[in-house]
């Protein structure tokens, strides 16, 4: 039994038998508690106490880690009976009362059975956890669930055979957010496609707008994602689910283990209704729940070993795509990368370019300025050479006008000394005497040179 268990893929948070309820109230009482964990077999309290944070707990400790983990994946909200006023039970992994889900919300796996017949049909949430816990850890298990979603995805037909993935985008997100698109008979005539939008008015704005649109002379059709009419839930040959404490014969087991590795990236499937007594087979008591839980298990070792196994592959091919996923979406960063890059360069190369363009329009201008201004000199240049010709002209001019004005002053000096020279005259009679006195006074002497001779 041991051997058995040790194929079990471990539960990443429960590691003993002990959970913690978490945030009790004061009016909880263990019977009440009891009446509801007792589904998951044979439980002890620890007693209540408070966290270091002053939050009240209760330990529960159970048969074994298996009924732990039992208890944690279908107990685990669920009211406690006959509580007034109610109160859902909330279950921990650790005296800390850390939340034991998941952060992120989990994409939930659903089962249909094709059959009235099939022990799955009435089984409780704790008989479901025994059927599917081998296949690996379980988050939570409810059974009677109504499967309504949001219709957030449509399926898109008739795309044709030069439809890829890359053309999604275009096509599609200009309606909304893609948050996920799936591809089948890619490159093929009856191509189609199923893509989910992040909120239900962009997957219905996606159908208005693309339904029966021609493309490639195709008319497409576009229309919402009917969960229960799809092939994800089809039945495969060789899926049959056996009840816990069925053995597969050994040809059932390789097929089953082959199928389980095909099927390694599929979302979901059903089981198929199987042969046999497997299905008439009354579902498991709960009475002696340990005794029996133990002794089924002795019998479904070699179950449990292939179905291990198909496991472990079913992982190991997941890790794979999650790595192809991974170097994808490295690469698709990369490139955007690449992109946000060159069009930082495009940005700066126009920006050179408008740059430039302003320094040849600066440099022109600065060109016409310039010319404009050896014209303006030139200009004053000219003007220059005009002014100092009139300067010359009018030096000139004063050259001759002094000229003319030292002639007139001689003139002037002349005329005044010839009218003194007029005014200071004897009159003509006296001069007129003095000649005839002269020129007598010559005659005397003239006689008297005579004489002495």
């Amino acid at each position: 039994m041991a051997e058995e268990q040790s194929q079990y893929t471990p539960h990443p948070l429960i590691t003993s038998s002990t959970l913690w309820a978490v945030d009790i109230p004061s009016h909880l009482k263990w019977p009440k508690l009891l009446e509801l964990l007792r589904l998951c077999g044979e439980v002890a309290s620890g007693g209540r106490s408070t966290s270091p944070e002053g939050r009240r707990r209760w330990a529960i400790t159970f048969s074994d880690i298996y009924h732990a983990e039992m208890a944690l994946a279908t107990l685990n909200g669920l009211p406690v009976p006959d509580m007034d006023p109610p109160w859902n039970l909330a279950l921990s992994h650790t005296d800390s009362l850390e939340n034991a889900l998941p952060t992120e919300p989990l994409c939930a796996q659903f089962v249909k059975v094709p059959g009235g017949t099939h022990p799955l049909l009435n089984a409780s949430a704790q008989e479901a956890f025994e059927w599917f816990r081998s296949a690996g850890p379980l988050v939570a298990v409810r059974t009677n669930v109504n499967v309504g979603y949001p219709q957030l995805t449509v399926r898109a037909l008739n795309l044709g055979p030069n439809f890829k993935s890359e053309d999604v985008n275009e096509t599609f997100g200009k309606y909304g957010t893609v948050t996920h698109c799936r591809m089948m008979r890619e490159g093929e005539v009856d191509c189609h496609c199923d893509v989910s939008y992040r909120r239900q008015e962009e997957a219905f704005a996606a159908i208005a707008g693309l339904n029966n649109e021609m493309r490639e002379q195709r008319k497409i059709r576009v229309r919402i994602f009917d969960l229960g009419v799809q092939s994800d839930f089809r039945p495969l040959a060789g899926a049959n689910v056996r009840a816990p404490h069925q053995q597969l014969s050994s040809g059932e087991a390789e097929a089953q283990s082959s199928l389980a590795s095909a099927e390694a990236y599929s979302n979901a499937r059903a089981p198929s209704q199987a042969s046999g007594e497997a299905f008439n087979d009354p579902p498991p008591t709960y009475s002696a729940v340990t005794k029996a839980q133990r002794a089924r298990e002795d019998v479904r070792g070699a179950y449990h070993e292939k179905l291990a196994t198909a496991t472990r592959r079913r992982e190991e091919a997941a890790a794979v795509l999650t790595a192809v996923r991974r170097k994808r979406l490295d690469v698709e960063a990369r490139e955007r990368a690449a992109r946000a890059t060159l069009a930082q360069a495009f940005a700066v190369r126009d920006e050179a370019s408008r740059l430039l363009a302003d320094a040849t329009v600066a440099a022109v201008a600065a060109e016409a300025h310039k010319a404009q201004m050896l014209k303006a000199f030139s200009a004053l240049a000219v003007a220059a050479a005009e002014a100092d010709d009139e300067h010359k002209a009018v030096a000139a001019r004063s050259a001759a006008a002094a000229e003319r004005e030292a002639a007139l002053a001689v003139a002037h000096e002349l005329a005044e000394k010839e009218e003194k020279e007029l005014v200071d005259a004897p009159p003509l009679e006296l001069e007129e005497a003095r000649r005839r006195e002269s020129l007598q006074e010559m005659i005397r002497q003239m006689r008297g040179l005579r004489g002495g001779k």
